[in-house]
């Protein structure tokens, strides 16, 4: 359906219109008007009208202010919707049109950018829109209610960041009891209920989109699944149609939870939405450093996710186990520690050259070794052999192996010019100069990652000569690391070199401290 244009009107019905609108909707609405209808907004002012043309439009309308209802004989009606919105149904019965809100594109289509472009007040206007909507069901209009489905489907379309405000305002109108998303909807404000159902449920990354322009205040922009209500929240969660990870599931009740951390019968909700998500399926490393803190989820729901992970890696890939002496945690993680590709303490570049092919970087992990967030973490390498450079630090998934770590924006690199590189966009630097001096052939370097909560993610290194018994201060390498840390990249690191031929570094130790 398309909206009302004025140059769609013949010349004599614009000016009919304009008079309308000059007349009945301007300066002389109130002496022309033989009722005044009054909303629930509390202080606002009465909505002049004149009953003849309100009946004209609506038959609703022509009972309750002709038929037998007590309404017929009062001079001010109470209507149970807001006063903004009972001055826009007032004007489109008059006019059959809505400038403010009901805008057609060059094509003719129905557009949503005068809407969207007035930044937080969009909110106010998804609201309006919404409340007009379920007045236009009321009062049966079903033009007007067209108009205000169609263009707030139009906007779930072109916005589906705004999915969350829709279904808000819609789930605050209709009964959510009474409606499934499976279900053939029966008005237009289930129509555009179960259209922003849908659109979370298949593009579930609009409950964390990140949009300062439809907050209050931009500078703390606000994740759009905060406005959903409990009610609201465990109807999409609990979607089966949501198409979400159990760990994104558990980021969203985070956010909410975090948002609404006064709200204690809704964080209660959230504490019994998290109990349907399955904790088996989250990353051991991610429910000891993020889920548990947050105490969304019971220490014994905890041990029996790490129960079943344990049970199923023993089943589906042979894991095995010793019966060993138990390990201090300050000991070191693994008796003989070994890097990745080669299983082996050594590791030597690669001799990856061809005549007419520039020598590669090579990016070599520890085998097996995560940190996770929440631990403090120290290893030592040793330098056997020097590159042109050779890097030391850390990298995150997904690095790429065959370019320098320094400058993708997954790798914090410590260089022996003593430089610090990270996410520099470009090979051969820019150089943050750290340290005088970086370190030689032989030297040892013992690295030091805190990935406490009190830290957000601090990089230290030391250089000598041999492997102290003592605790060796070092120079700050990075800093903020959680924080600076890309959206694409999970909050855990994994320790790493970067060399190119005739590159060589041994890997003596890893412990762990909490």
């Amino acid at each position: 359906m398309q909206c009302s244009k004025d140059s769609s009107v013949p010349v004599r019905g614009r000016a009919v219109l304009r008079a309308l609108r000059d007349g009945y909707l301007g300066t002389d609405s109130e002496e022309l008007a033989d009722v005044h209808l009054v909303g629930l907004t509390e202080g606002a002012p009465r909505v002049p009208a004149i009953r003849a043309h309100l009946a004209v439009r609506s038959a609703v309308f022509r009972r309750m202010l002709y038929g037998e209802f007590s309404e017929s004989q009062d001079k001010v009606v109470s209507l149970q919707f807001e006063n903004e919105t009972i001055q826009r149904l007032v004007e489109f019965c008059y006019t059959g049109e809505i400038p403010s809100l009901f805008r057609q594109d060059e094509t003719g289509q129905l557009s949503v950018d005068h809407i969207v472009a007035d930044g937080a007040g969009v909110i106010d206007c998804i609201a309006l829109m919404v409340d007009l909507g379920q007045a236009s069901d009321f009062f049966d209009l079903p033009e007007l209610a067209d108009l205000v489905g169609e263009t707030l489907t139009t906007m779930l379309a072109n916005h589906p960041e705004l999915a969350c405000a829709v279904l808000q305002e819609t789930t605050q109108r209709i009964s959510l009891q009474t409606f499934e998303a499976n279900t053939e909807p029966h008005t237009s404000m289930q129509a555009v209920m179960q259209a922003a159902l849908k659109t979370i449920c298949q593009q579930p990354d609009v409950l964390l989109a990140k949009k300062a322009a439809y907050t209050q205040d931009a500078l703390e922009p606000v994740p759009p699944v905060c406005r959903l209500s409990p009610n609201t929240l465990r109807v999409v969660l609990s979607s089966q149609t949501l198409n979400a990870t159990e760990y994104f599931l558990y980021q969203v009740l985070s956010r909410w939870a975090t948002h609404n951390q006064e709200d204690v019968e809704g964080v209660k909700v959230a504490r019994e939405i998290m109990q349907d998500i399955d904790l088996s399926l989250i990353a051991p490393s991610l429910l000891v450093a993020e889920v548990s803190p947050t105490g969304l989820i019971s220490p014994e729901a905890l041990a029996a996710a790490f129960q079943k992970q344990a049970l199923d890696s023993e089943r589906r890939h042979g894991v095995g186990f010793t019966h060993s002496k138990r390990i201090n945690r300050r000991n070191p993680m693994f008796n003989k520690p070994t890097w990745d590709s080669v299983h082996h303490t050594d590791f030597v570049a690669d001799d990856l050259e061809e005549q007419s092919v520039p020598r590669k970087w090579t990016v070599e992990c520890v085998r097996g070794v995560v940190f996770a967030k929440g631990l403090k973490y120290t290893w030592r390498l040793q330098i056997l052999e020097l590159c042109c450079l050779t890097w030391a630090g850390v990298v995150a998934t997904p690095y790429v192996n065959n370019v320098w770590a320094g400058k993708q924006p997954f790798g914090w690199m410590y260089g022996s010019n003593g430089a610090a590189c990270h996410d520099t966009k470009q090979d051969n630097g820019p150089y943050d100069q750290i340290a005088n001096a970086g370190f030689a052939k032989g030297d040892i370097l013992t690295f030091t990652l805190d990935l406490t909560q009190a830290h957000d993610g601090v990089l230290m290194v030391a250089i000598d000569k041999e492997v102290s018994t003592q605790p060796m201060p070092g120079v700050l390498v990075f800093q903020n690391m959680l924080s600076k840390q890309s959206s694409a990249s999970k909050q855990e690191f994994l320790p790493a070199v970067c060399l190119r031929k005739p590159g060589a570094v041994r890997i003596l130790s890893i412990e762990c401290d909490a």
